[in-house]
């Protein structure tokens, strides 16, 4: 028995001659860009009546990301003026808290008039166009008294298991998307210190470094007055690997409005302290596992070429 390829129908053909063209669109070549855009939001629902600022001149805004591989920042405006209308001089900075966070803090040249009459507005891009809002500002009554921390925190300190993964490129990837699978754990130390209602302080970001034997361990920044969370109290963690002996830290808490810093004493965890883990999570010898990335749009390729090849298949019979 021959098997024989029948002569496809025009609109067969046609179709499949589309579905390959989009394929081809929808897979870049590795030289274009990616170009992802942070959704942003300085406002968990909507805008306060008024916004804070400092009686130095200083203002602290928090902004929620989705973040993207090769992701870019857009573009963000922060405009101050006075009861006349007159723009206010200063200068912004973005100070990165972690991998999703960051504040955007402006700071005017001079300090401003306690009893002055201020607008903020403030313009930031997100993924489906352009947003702005326009406050009044309310003047601190009192200069801010400096950054604050407990002398001897308290440190929450628990043992996890960590899986661990390899990692290769994925061919015609979109964006240096790669196939991961899991191949084994890692024992480490979870160390967490978290504040209480009378460290809440807008100007002052908080971090932690564990000393170990390769050097010490910085902690993601902590800030005390997120968006999205009304009743959110300072926090800061790190995960190091366990080791026999103690693991020794101290914190600290920075001032936005002027960089003095104030550091707790140093404080030890016993690893003999920590409760071990009962169980492991994965299965010995590891799982293959290979999940797609977040914002993933590598396999849409992949679906349109499925799509031509079945309609290919379907002019196709045995004689």
């Amino acid at each position: 028995m021959v098997l024989r390829l029948r002569t496809l129908p025009v609109p067969y053909l046609a179709l499949g001659l589309v579905l390959g063209a989009a394929c081809t669109a929808l897979v870049p070549a590795a030289a274009r860009a990616c170009q992802y855009v942070y959704e942003l939001s300085f406002f968990d629902g909507e805008p306060p009546d008024t916004i804070e600022l400092s009686r130095e001149g200083v203002l602290v805004l928090g902004a929620l990301e989705s973040s993207f591989p090769g992701a870019v920042t857009p573009p963000i405006t922060v405009a101050v003026r006075d009861v006349a209308g007159l723009l206010v001089l200063g200068s912004a900075e973005r100070v990165q808290l972690n991998y999703s966070q960051f504040l955007w803090v402006w700071r005017a040249d001079a300090p401003v008039d306690p009893d002055g009459v201020y607008t903020v507005s403030i313009g930031w891009s997100e993924s489906l166009g352009a947003r702005g809002v326009t406050l009044p500002a309310r003047v601190a009554a009192d200069f801010h008294s400096g950054p604050n921390i407990p002398a001897a925190p308290e440190i929450d300190a628990r043992r996890e298991n960590v899986p661990q993964q390899e990692c290769e490129p994925r061919p015609g990837s979109f964006c240096d998307e790669e196939d991961c699978r899991l191949t084994h754990e890692v024992q480490e130390i979870w160390l967490r210190w978290a504040g209480d209602e009378s460290l809440r302080d807008r100007y002052v970001t908080y971090r932690m470094v564990v000393a170990t034997l390769d050097g010490p361990v910085v902690s993601p920044l902590g800030w005390t007055a997120s968006p999205s969370d009304a009743a959110h109290v300072p926090s800061v963690g790190v995960q190091i690997p366990t080791r026999p002996g103690q693991h020794c830290l101290h914190l600290e808490a920075t001032s936005v409005i002027d960089g003095s810093v104030v550091r707790s004493e140093v404080v030890c965890v016993d690893d003999a302290s920590v409760p071990d883990i009962e169980a492991p999570l994965m299965k010995e010898g590891g799982c293959g596992v290979a999940p797609v990335p977040a914002g993933s749009r590598g396999g849409h390729g992949a679906y349109l070429v499925a799509a031509g090849l079945l309609l290919l298949l379907a002019g196709r019979r045995r004689l």
